[in-house]
């Protein structure tokens, strides 16, 4: 593994911090892949997608016949705070607080990553979790949302869990701790929504 890790910083032109950016992990960490530390799962997949990015030939030598506007390819994603994500006025936006990316294999080049830190509205089996999200996915009910409401200026964006009620056009959003009740909201209360379309433990570092 040390090995590997060398030879794919070596084909990436990369020192130790600017690998970890790709990987979303600590310059720390990579030195512990460099001494033979094994990588946990997810980082693993990173490193294989980057892998076979540096072997396979660039855009450019691909007809533009063949190319589309959206493929699954291994984006840097930005990383984000509840509270950072909160303060977007909606999900398309840049996202200039972001201080970490984080590789990840994506078609929507606006997906961005928010970190599930320990709090009152975290369950445990999720705290220190990431959750991807992708404002350009289908919702349906019952997926994990994450969701901003109007008139809590200042506030964390909130996890939930959807379901539509179609006759008023209005939803449930139901928290992932049960002693928190749901929120019922109309469609006017809802400043921005988009779907959560994995989560992952990941080493922050």
């Amino acid at each position: 593994m040390a090995e590997r890790v060398r030879n794919l910083r070596h084909r990436l032109r990369l020192g130790r911090p600017q690998l970890a950016v790709r990987l979303g992990v600590s310059r720390q960490y990579i030195t512990k892949l460099e001494a033979g530390a094994m990588p946990s799962k997810p980082v693993l997949l990173l490193m294989e997608h980057l892998e076979r990015a540096a072997l396979s030939p660039g855009p450019a030598s691909a007809p533009a016949a063949e190319r589309t506007p959206a493929q699954a390819v291994l984006r840097l994603i930005p990383l984000l705070s509840l509270n950072q994500a909160g303060a977007l006025v909606s999900p398309a936006t840049p996202k200039p607080a972001a201080v970490k990316h984080l590789a990840f294999v994506t078609e929507d080049v606006h997906s961005f990553a928010l970190r599930l830190e320990a709090g009152s509205e975290i369950p445990q089996d999720l705290e220190n979790s990431l959750a991807i999200v992708s404002p350009s996915a289908r919702l349906r009910n019952g997926d994990f949302v994450v969701v901003r409401l109007r008139g809590d200026a200042g506030g964390p964006a909130l996890l939930r869990v959807f379901h539509s009620q179609s006759a008023d056009q209005s939803a449930t959003l139901t928290a992932l701790r049960p002693e928190i009740p749901p929120m019922h909201v109309t469609r006017e209360q809802i400043r921005w929504m988009v779907p959560v379309v994995a989560t992952l433990r990941y080493p922050l570092g």
